[in-house]
């Protein structure tokens, strides 16, 4: 019972993160005033999880031209590279 509540509270966290991130790319697209209280707050969620793949990205000298790829990138690293591990630490505790 602790086990499976565990884990749909991670699945539930990355796929709140996830829908920011996809909100976060569809207000890039319309305009919105970056000062609304909305924006700022989803700004904060979203930016610490961003703004390292941005400086990987840049220290790695990739050029994406005028797109910004660390929403795809971070969206893939929760899903399949994130969830996957948390999962298998938390059976590796609970012994699943």
């Amino acid at each position: 019972m602790l086990i499976s509540t565990v884990l749909r509270t991670v699945d539930i966290f990355i796929s709140f993160l996830n829908l920011l991130i996809l909100l976060r790319i569809i207000i890039s697209f319309v305009k919105i005033n970056p000062y609304s209280s909305y924006y700022r707050i989803l700004f904060q969620l979203t930016e610490p999880i961003l703004e390292p793949i941005r400086k990987l990205i840049s220290r790695l000298k990739v050029d994406t031209g005028m797109f910004d790829l660390s929403p795809l990138i971070a969206s893939f690293f929760l899903s399949y590279i994130l969830k996957p591990l948390l999962y298998s630490l938390v059976g590796m505790f609970f012994s699943i």
